[in-house]
C-alpha cells in the first residue's frame, strides 16, 4: 500500500487510550506546522511535532497529564508522549516522544535467567516470540498485548537475560542481531496496543506497487549518500564461558561470521553461569552472546536515500523492512539492502528520507561499554 502524502491528523490520547483532542495540518483550532515522524526497524518510532498555540484552551489539552499517548490516523502507530515545552514568546508547543513500546525501558527483567529452546518444538522460541515472551514476563502494562503466537518469526534463538536490564534493551538486541523489526500499533476495538514483530520483505516477494530499485540512472532518486565504517568491525568471536565444576576445565564456544573472508577476530568474558544445562546447551548460549556481540561491532553500511515525489502512480512505494536493490553509478556501488529507518516530514511540504542498512549510532547504549569489553586477539 503506498503511503498518502497528505498530514495524517494526531490524536492525544489518555492513559486508557480514549480521545482527548486532534491535531490536524492546517484546520482551524490546534494545527501542527511540523511533523516528523521516524519508523525505525530495529528501535522504537520517534516523533516530533510543532504546533503555534493561539488557544489556552488547546494548551490545556496537551498540558494535561492525562495527555499521554498520540496516534497517527493514517497508520495507527502509537507513540509515548515524552516531553512538552512551550515557549512563550514564539507561542510554539513542541511535543516529541517514541514509540509506545518504549515505555518498556520502565520494565527491567525480573529474575536473571535463559530461554532455552526445547528440541522438539524449536518454533516456540523464534526471535519473535521470545520478544513477546520478555513483556510478558517481566509485568507488562495493561494496555500492551503482545501475543507469542502471532509474533512466531525469525530463527529459533537462545537468549540469557539479567535482571540489571530493562526489557527493551533485550528486545533491541534480539532485533538487531536476528534482523528481526518490532513496533506498535493501537486496536482502537480493544483500546489495546499491539506488539508486533516482523522479519525483512525479501526483494523476491510481489507486492502491488512495490518499489525494488533505487538508482540515479532511473530518475528517481534525489539525492544519495552513502557511508561504511569498519573500525570497531570484528566476525569471530571465542566466547569464555566458567570452568566445568568435574574437570575444572574452561568452557568457551566460537562464532564464527567471517566466511572465508578475512579475519577480525575477538574475545568476550561471557555473562551466562553454567548453572545445571548440558555441554550442548551451555555452549548454544555462549555462542547466543556471541551472536549479540558481533551484531553490535558489524561493519555499518548505509544508504540514505532522498526519493524525487512524482505522481501516485510512479511514487516510491518502499516500507521499514523491505529489501530494495541500491544503485548508484556516481559511487559505483550496487546492493540489496533492506529499509531500517523512514523520516517522514511535513513541513510546508512533504518530504521522505529512507536509510538502508544499519548506521552507527554513537548514543546506542550497547556501545557504551564495548571498549571495556573487547579482548583483541
Amino acid at each position: 500500500m503506498i503511503r498518502d502524502t497528505a498530514p495524517p491528523m494526531l490524536f492525544i490520547l489518555d492513559p486508557n487510550f480514549n480521545r482527548l483532542g486532534a491535531i490536524i495540518n492546517g484546520a482551524s483550532g490546534l494545527n501542527y506546522s511540523s511533523l516528523e515522524w521516524r519508523s525505525v526497524f530495529h528501535k522504537p518510532d520517534a516523533f516530533l511535532v510543532k504546533c503555534p498555540v493561539a488557544d489556552s484552551r488547546d494548551m490545556d489539552m496537551i498540558m494535561d497529564r492525562e495527555a499521554l499517548y498520540i496516534i497517527r490516523s493514517d497508520t495507527l502507530q502509537v507513540g509515548r508522549i515524552w516531553k512538552k515545552e512551550f515557549d512563550l514568546e514564539s507561542r510554539e508547543l513542541e511535543i516529541s516522544g517514541k514509540g509506545a513500546e518504549s515505555f518498556l525501558t520502565k520494565r527491567y527483567i525480573a529474575n536473571t535467567k535463559e530461554y532455552i529452546p526445547d528440541a522438539g518444538a524449536l518454533g516456540l522460541n523464534a526471535a519473535g516470540r521470545i520478544m513477546a515472551r520478555l513483556i510478558n514476563d517481566n509485568s507488562p502494562p495493561g494496555w500492551l498485548v503482545a501475543n507469542e503466537t502471532e509474533n512466531e518469526v525469525g530463527e529459533s534463538i537462545y537468549l540469557s537475560v539479567k535482571n540489571t536490564k530493562n526489557v527493551l534493551s533485550y528486545i533491541e538486541q534480539i532485533a538487531k542481531a536476528y534482523d528481526v523489526g518490532f513496533g506498535t500499533v493501537l486496536d482502537e476495538r480493544s483500546g489495546k496496543v499491539i506488539f508486533k514483530a516482523y522479519r525483512p520483505l525479501s526483494i523476491d516477494v510481489d507486492v502491488e506497487g512495490r518499489t525494488y530499485r533505487l538508482s540515479d540512472d532511473l530518475g528517481n532518486i534525489k539525492s544519495l549518500s552513502f557511508a561504511t565504517d569498519s573500525e570497531k568491525y570484528f566476525n569471530y568471536i571465542s566466547v569464555l564461558g566458567e570452568a566445568d565444576p568435574a574437570t575444572g576445565i574452561e568452557f568457551s564456544a566460537i562464532v564464527d561470521q567471517s566466511a572465508g573472508g578475512e579475519v577480525h577476530a575477538m574475545r568476550h568474558k561471557g555473562k551466562t553461569k553454567r548453572r545445571a544445562y548440558t555441554d550442548t546447551q551451555y555452549a548454544a548460549l555462549l555462542q547466543a552472546e556471541g551472536v549479540i556481540e558481533l551484531s553490535r561491532r558489524r561493519v555499518d553500511e548505509a544508504f540514505e536515500v532522498t526519493p524525487k515525489e512524482g505522481t501516485a502512480e510512479d511514487r516510491i512505494n518502499i516500507a521499514v523492512g523491505w529489501e530494495v536493490f541500491c544503485q548508484s553509478y556516481f559511487v559505483n556501488m550496487q546492493t540489496t539492502f533492506f529499509c531500517t529507518e523512514l523520516k517522514e516530514l511535513w513541513e510546508n511540504i512533504y518530504s521522505r528520507e529512507y536509510t538502508f542498512g544499519y548506521r552507527r549510532d554513537m548514543k546506542d547504549e550497547f556501545m557504551i561499554e564495548i571498549e571495556e569489553e573487547i579482548i583483541n586477539v
